[in-house]
C-alpha cells in the first residue's frame, strides 16, 4: 500500500458480473486447439462510495456461478 493510500473498510453492498466474448483478428491457437474469440469476465464489487473491479478469462459459467452463487457471500 503506498504512503498516500487510505485504507477504508465498508461492507459490500453489490458485486455485478459479466461476460463479454470478444473476437479475435485471426484465430488463434495455443498448439492444442484453435479459437476465434475470447470471452473476458468483468466483476464490479461495491462497498461504500467504491467500486473495485477484476477480470479473468473463463466462460460465461463463470460470470453466472459469481453472480448466483458467490456475490450472496461475499
Amino acid at each position: 500500500m503506498s504512503a498516500t493510500a487510505q485504507h477504508v473498510e465498508a461492507p459490500v453492498e453489490s458485486v455485478r458480473a459479466r461476460a463479454f466474448t470478444v473476437p479475435t483478428d485471426r484465430p488463434e491457437s495455443d498448439g492444442t486447439m484453435e479459437w476465434e474469440s475470447t470471452t473476458l469476465v468483468l466483476v464490479e464489487a461495491v462497498a461504500g462510495d467504491l467500486t473495485g473491479i477484476g477480470w479473468t478469462y473463463g466462460d460465461v459459467a463463470t460470470a453466472r456461478l459469481i453472480q448466483t452463487k458467490l456475490a450472496g457471500v461475499v
